[in-house]
Formats: structure tokens, sequence, C-alpha cells
């Protein structure tokens, strides 16, 4: 009778699968700011991305850093939200603040899907105007 040699090591399903799985988590908390486009109260940009982050770090260190770059990202764009808001507000030329406010909104968008594209390549995509809120 022959001796069939087999090599102990995990199935490659199982890599596969837990390849699959490390990337979620990064893929939700950069895509979790999209709340702001749902009909849901203020602040969903930013109170999305900081419960997957609560909920990620415990999980990988790379969800970790990516929950922390989304909402660093987030609140920098709220804080330029707000200063937007009040220009347009207290301007003359309030057409070109609604101008910005509606830029605002398409830039904050391409960064979150470009974020989200990054994450799952498995990199973390530095944001730019990031002011750094929460130390990464």
């Amino acid at each position: 009778m022959a001796k069939v040699n087999v090599a102990l090591g995990p199935p490659r399903r199982y890599t596969s699968a837990v390849e699959k799985t490390s990337s979620t988590m990064p893929l939700i908390c950069q895509l979790s700011p999209l709340a702001l486009l749902l009909p849901v109260p203020m602040m969903a940009n930013v109170l999305a991305p900081l419960i997957c982050w609560f909920i990620g770090k415990q999980t990988s260190s790379t969800a970790d850093q990516h929950g922390r770059a989304a909402l660093n990202f987030q609140l920098s764009m709220t804080l330029y939200f707000a200063v937007l808001y009040l220009v347009a507000a207290v301007s003359v030329l309030s057409e070109v603040g609604s101008v910005c406010l509606r830029a605002w909104v398409y830039i904050n968008i391409f960064f979150i899907l470009r974020a989200a594209y990054t994450a799952t390549q498995g990199e973390l995509f530095k944001f730019p105007f990031t002011i750094r809120f929460i130390s990464e």
C-alpha cells in the first residue's frame, strides 16, 4: 500500500473567506458616511462612521485605521459645511454659497467612493483636507 503525503494546512476556501471578511469591515467603515444621502437625522455622515469604528476597532487593526480615517474626514467635512453655510447665509452672494454647498456634497461623495475603492484594494486612503481630530 502506498503512503499518501497529505500537507496539513488550512483549506483554500477557508483562507479566501477570511481574506474577504477582513476587507469587509474597512469597506463598511468607508461607505457608512453615505448615510448622509438617506433621509435620516442630521450628522448621519459622522454618526455612521463613529458606530462602525466602535464596532470595528475590536475586530481588526485595519478596520480601526479605516474607521478613524473616515471619521476624521467626515468631522472635517462637517466643519467645512458649517463654515460654508454661514458664509452663504450671511453673504449677499447667496447663489455662490449654494453652488459651493452643492460642490461640497459632490466632493464628499467622490472621496467616500474613492476611499471605499481603495479599501477593497487593501490600502488606506489618505483623505485630503482632513483635520486629525482622532489620532491615527
